[in-house]
C-alpha cells in the first residue's frame, strides 16, 4: 500500500508523502466490513479502520491534503490550526484524518507523548476524533488521547455545506521533529475526502507582548494577582478578508478588566494589534493562559492561549 500512495503521489505531481501522510491516506480510503467478527464500532480489533479501498483511494475524489507543513507545526501546549472545506458529494461520507509521527516514548508505561486532537465542525455539530458508532462519526464525545491517528466519517453532507477543521495541540511535551532548534515541538499529516479547500479567512494570534505590569519592578511576567496590559496581535492567514474582526477576554480563571476589541477587516495575510487589561489568578498566566475569543462578522471564529511570558511569540 504504501509504495502504490507513494507513486500516486509522484504521478499526482506532489511531493513524495511523510509516513504520517500515507498512513492517513490509506486509513482514509478503507471500506467498513460487516461481515463475521466485523460489523462493530470504529476503530476496532477486528477491522481497525476497515479494509483497503483501492478505488476510494486512488479515485477522482476531491482531495485536501497537508503533510507536515512548517507553517502546521505545533510549538506549545494549546496552539491550533483551523482550515476550511466544502463538501462535494452527498453521496459519499465527509472523510477527514488527521496523523503524526510522536516523539520515541518510554519502554515501559504508556508509550505515547505528544497529543493532538482533530475536530470538525459540520452546521453546528462537533465531532472529535474516533468517536464513532458503527461505521460513521458521532457528534460530541471526549478527545482521543493515547491514538497517533484520528478520524470523522461524517454521511450524507449536503453538496456545497462548508466544514471546519481543526488540528488542537493538546499536549506537546516532546520533540516530535527532531533535528531543529526546538526541544518541544509535534507536525502533522492531515486528508480530507470528498471536499475541497475554500477561500476563508483564518484567524491566528502570532504575538502577545506585555506592554505594562502593575507590579514594580517589571519582569515582562504576569505574576500572581498581577494586573497586566497585554496586545496580541492577530493575522489573517486564511485566503480571504476576514470582515468585522473582533477579539475578548473569555472570563475566568482570568479576569478581563477590558472590553472586547475590534480588530477591523483584515485581508489575507494582514495582522493588527490591539491591547487588552487582565487580572492573573493565583497561579502566573504562564500556568493559567488568557484564552482570546476571536469572532467575524458575528460568527465564532475559535479560541486563542496566550502565555503572558517572555513576550508570549506564537508561531
Amino acid at each position: 500500500g504504501g509504495a502504490l500512495v507513494r507513486q500516486w503521489f509522484i504521478n499526482k505531481g506532489l511531493a513524495v508523502p511523510s509516513p504520517a501522510m500515507t498512513r492517513g491516506f490509506l486509513m482514509n480510503s478503507t471500506r467498513y466490513l460487516t461481515g463475521a467478527s466485523a460489523n462493530d464500532t470504529l476503530p476496532s480489533n477486528a477491522q481497525g479502520m476497515g479494509s483497503m479501498d483501492l478505488e476510494r483511494a486512488f479515485g477522482a475524489r476531491p482531495l485536501l491534503l497537508r503533510d507536515q507543513v512548517a507553517g502546521d507545526r505545533f510549538t506549545a501546549t494549546g496552539q491550533s490550526r483551523t482550515f476550511i472545506a466544502v463538501v462535494q458529494d452527498s453521496l459519499e461520507p465527509l472523510r477527514v484524518t488527521l496523523t503524526w509521527t510522536d516523539a520515541p516514548g518510554p519502554t515501559s508505561g504508556n508509550a505515547y507523548l505528544n497529543d493532538l486532537d482533530l475536530e470538525v465542525v459540520v452546521l453546528g455539530d462537533v465531532y472529535r476524533g474516533n468517536n464513532f458508532f458503527g461505521a460513521s462519526s458521532v457528534p460530541g464525545g471526549v478527545p482521543d488521547f493515547r491514538n497517533n491517528a484520528e478520524s470523522v466519517f461524517v454521511p450524507n453532507v449536503a453538496p456545497g455545506t462548508p466544514v471546519l477543521i481543526r488540528v488542537k495541540a493538546t499536549n506537546v511535551v516532546a520533540d516530535g521533529v527532531p533535528n531543529n532548534a526546538d526541544a518541544l515541538d509535534q507536525d502533522f499529516a492531515l486528508v480530507v475526502g470528498n471536499a475541497y479547500a475554500a477561500a476563508a479567512p483564518v484567524l491566528q494570534v502570532i504575538s502577545a507582548p506585555i506592554l505594562a505590569e502593575s507590579y514594580s519592578p517589571a519582569n515582562n511576567f504576569a505574576d500572581p494577582y498581577e494586573t497586566v496590559d497585554f496586545a496580541p496581535t492577530i493575522r489573517n492567514v486564511g485566503t480571504a478578508n476576514a470582515v468585522n474582526v473582533v477579539a475578548d477576554v473569555v472570563a475566568g480563571p482570568t479576569v478581563p478588566l477590558s472590553g472586547a476589541a475590534s480588530y477591523g477587516t483584515l485581508a489575507a495575510g494582514a495582522q493588527a494589534a490591539r491591547s487588552f487589561t487582565v487580572q492573573t489568578p493565583s497561579l502566573s498566566c504562564a500556568v493559567a493562559p488568557v484564552v482570546l475569543e476571536l469572532g467575524i462578522d458575528g460568527a465564532s471564529a475559535g479560541t486563542a492561549v496566550v502565555n503572558l511570558s517572555d513576550l508570549a511569540t506564537l508561531p
